[in-house]
């Protein structure tokens, strides 16, 4: 038929490498990679034979080209769910804490190395703390907005390592965000705040990294406030404990290309069933 690939395809996957090894288009051979796309660009039909043997070979490129767990490369994932805990402290007692899902963010992680290289996780936003007792005037404090990400000159280190998890110190991390203040036990009420500036830095977090959950960080400070200045005689501290148990690796270039190159192959294969 004109306008099918003539003859038997040559067409071979490395098993390693995945390599196209050519195919006969037009009764010309064509060497390489680029044989399919070449093919296709020509506007040639594929036969269901060699459809089927080109859909295979593209699946394959794109699971070899899949980030893995035990890639000796840094992975770079999306924060997709978690979980953070949030308890606030004065004068070392606990007067307040909270709990909300939905972190998002995103993390650099070396499973081979046992490093966490880059962290930037964003906590939801307008968490609501109700203080067992006033602080400055306020009894419920208001996480309007919070981030926390590696800061210049961040550094991870490896403190203990078991078959499924490993521990590491890292920092320093910035806290940047903003809280608010309500009163609703005075009569009549202390003027609400709101917009007020987090910019808190963390000099060391330590993460426990593993399958299930992802990762986990315990009494992350978020934010500490002088007594004085809020005419009290003990610091406020707001501590988090964060937890992220869904992850979603970010496709390198080369994936992302092979993708690509499958959803053209699909467009090309639909004309030749109408």
């Amino acid at each position: 038929m004109r306008g099918c690939v003539r003859g038997k395809s040559l067409l071979k996957a490395s098993r390693f490498g995945g390599l196209l090894q050519g195919k006969l288009v037009q009764g010309k051979l064509v060497q390489g990679k680029l044989g399919l796309s070449l093919g296709l660009a020509a506007g040639r039909r594929l036969q269901p034979t060699a459809v089927r043997r080109l859909g295979g070979i593209l699946a394959a490129l794109v699971i070899l080209g899949l980030p893995s767990a035990a890639s000796a490369v840094p992975i770079v994932y999306n924060v997709a769910g978690g979980t953070v805990v949030i308890s606030v402290y004065a004068g070392g007692i606990q007067i307040g804490s909270a709990i909300a899902a939905g972190l998002t963010g995103q993390l650099t992680i070396d499973t081979a190395g046992q490093s966490l290289d880059a962290i930037d996780i964003t906590l939801p936003s307008n968490i609501a703390l109700n203080l067992s007792q006033s602080y400055g005037g306020y009894d419920q404090v208001i996480i309007e907005s919070a981030n926390l990400s590696d800061a210049v000159g961040y550094n991870s280190v490896l403190l203990s390592s078991e078959p499924a998890s490993f521990t590491t110190s890292g920092g320093p991390l910035d806290v940047v965000g903003s809280w608010s203040g309500v009163d609703t036990v005075n009569s009549p009420p202390n003027s609400p705040v709101s917009g007020i500036p987090i910019a808190y830095q963390v000099p060391t977090i330590t993460a426990v990294l593993s399958d299930s959950p992802i990762l986990t960080m315990n009494s992350v400070t978020l934010n500490s406030l002088a007594g004085p200045a809020f005419g009290e005689t003990t610091d406020l501290v707001i501590l988090a404990n964060i937890t992220v148990n869904s992850v979603v690796a970010v496709p390198e270039p080369g994936t992302a290309l092979l993708v690509g190159l499958g959803l053209v192959l699909v467009a090309r294969i639909r004309p030749s069933r109408n």
